[in-house]
């Protein structure tokens, strides 16, 4: 019996461009061009300084290049840097079943490789869509299980999708194919850690997974060797990384329906850089400032959430009213819902340090408690669900839900895209750089989107 990988392998092998359903062509494209706006509003921020420098001082000049910068240097540079840039904001998009966040990973790793040897738009495009397949069938064999245990599965799974991308570009075989996925298997990794003091470790997941993709695919190509039952063999992905004895990883789900039911589908793009899981709550506040709500007229607020939920942004409860970072805001509910709340909008510009030691908008986040809402689903739709207590004595509720069919508009995306380069050198080239990357589905390069996005 062939193992996962393998039947990946031979799905993708026999896979032509022109089998990608209509739809998620199309939501591909959407999704290259949220991360290449999101990765360059990541750019102009302290981390984007970082991850650029040590990526340029890894690597040589070359052909690949980071998003906003004219210089070159090698593919597995760029990749890291772009993969790091793209999730820097939690701004990009996810699986919503998971939590896995997945173009980050597998459009800088295509985009590189690209520029390195020469691939098309159409080819680089059908690549991503394979490897987002990949990442969201792998996801789906134990959804919730690393989390559970602290990995962070963006980097862990994203790693074996970026070796599907890349050994596409580079024209493995099957063989090769698997080779690699099971060479990647010792390299990925991913620990969400830092979510114990808001530091950025975390956000370097998909880059990291980006270039180990790479590196796999080019040690399997050049003979190297992977087991083949990386993902559910003795000493496995899912032995290793799903901890809980009682549990038992559904591996069909990797593999049914292959070519038929496409769970790509089910990535969502962020409206707001926040944890997936916080976005409803996001639309009730800004609900309820739509019908006049104020900060100064609040009493008290309770965020009504699913039980699941509660350790990853709501406790510990100090350290969630007052973040000390901007990454341990974007993944707290209450400072989340008195940004939204106090400003009436959630966007690149959110989570800065002045926010977060404005005394108001504290003051408004310590009013922001949490009760479990038994009803929540949760699975593959989030529900948000505030009531406020007014200084007055009433009561305004809002509920709000956000899920695997909550896609947003082409319109929406470029807004959202021109919103991400507001401030930033590329502002001024919104409407340029995003038809450069639309054109990549008509047979346009990555060479032109890069060329774009440094304002040549």
């Amino acid at each position: 019996m062939p193992s996962i990988t393998q039947t990946l392998a031979r799905w993708q092998a026999g896979l032509r461009g022109q089998d990608i359903p209509d739809d998620v062509a199309r939501a591909t494209l959407q999704r290259v061009l949220n991360h290449t706006g999101v990765a360059l509003a990541a750019g102009a921020r302290g981390y984007g300084a970082a991850v650029r420098g040590a990526a340029l001082e890894l690597g040589a000049s070359g052909p690949c290049h980071i998003l906003g910068q004219r210089g070159g240097t090698i593919a597995t540079s760029a990749a890291l840097a772009n993969g790091t840039m793209a999730s820097a904001l939690a701004f990009d998009d996810s699986q919503t079943e998971t939590l896995i966040h997945v173009t980050a990973t597998t459009a800088a790793t295509a985009m590189a490789l690209a520029e390195w040897r020469g691939a098309t738009g159409p080819e680089v495009l059908a690549a991503i869509a394979v490897g987002n397949e990949v990442i969201c069938r792998i996801g789906a064999i134990a959804p919730g299980q690393f989390h559970k245990n602290g990995f962070h599965p963006t980097g862990v799974i994203g790693a074996f999708g970026a070796a599907f991308v890349a050994g596409r570009l580079l024209g493995l075989d099957p063989a090769g194919l698997v080779h690699a996925a099971g060479i990647v298997e010792t390299m990925a990794a991913g620990s969400n850690q830092c979510w114990q003091d808001g530091t950025w470790a975390q956000i370097v997941d998909p880059g990291w997974a980006a270039q180990c993709g790479i590196t796999a695919a080019l040690l399997a190509r050049h003979g190297f060797t992977g087991p083949a039952e990386a993902l559910e063999g003795a000493f496995g992905l899912f032995r290793s990384h799903v901890q809980d004895s009682g549990y038992q990883p559904d591996t069909r789900r990797a593999v049914a329906g292959l070519g038929e039911v496409w769970e790509s589908r089910n990535i969502a793009i962020k409206p707001y850089p926040c944890g997936h899981v916080s976005i409803p709550f996001v639309d009730c506040a800004l609900d309820l400032r739509r019908r006049g709500l104020r900060p100064e007229a609040i009493r008290r607020v309770t965020c009504h959430a699913a039980g699941w939920i509660v350790p990853v942004v709501c406790e510990p409860v100090a350290e969630k009213k007052r973040p000390a970072t901007e990454w341990q805001g974007r993944v707290s509910l209450p400072f989340t819902v008195a940004e939204a709340l106090f400003f009436g909008r959630l966007d690149a510009g959110s989570y800065t340090e002045d926010n977060r030691a404005n005394p108001a908008l504290l003051a408004l986040a310590a009013k922001i408690d949490h009760a479990i809402d038994p009803a929540a689903p949760r699975d593959e739709q989030y529900k948000g669900w505030i009531s406020v207590e007014t200084e007055d004595g009433a009561v305004q509720e809002a509920i709000h839900l956000h899920g695997k069919d909550d896609h947003m508009s082409d319109a929406a995306v470029f807004a959202k895209f021109r919103g991400c380069l507001a401030g930033t050198p590329a502002q001024e080239r919104a409407a340029a750089l995003r038809d450069a990357v639309l054109a990549l589905a008509d047979g346009g390069t990555v060479q032109q989107v890069m060329a774009r996005a440094a304002g040549d």
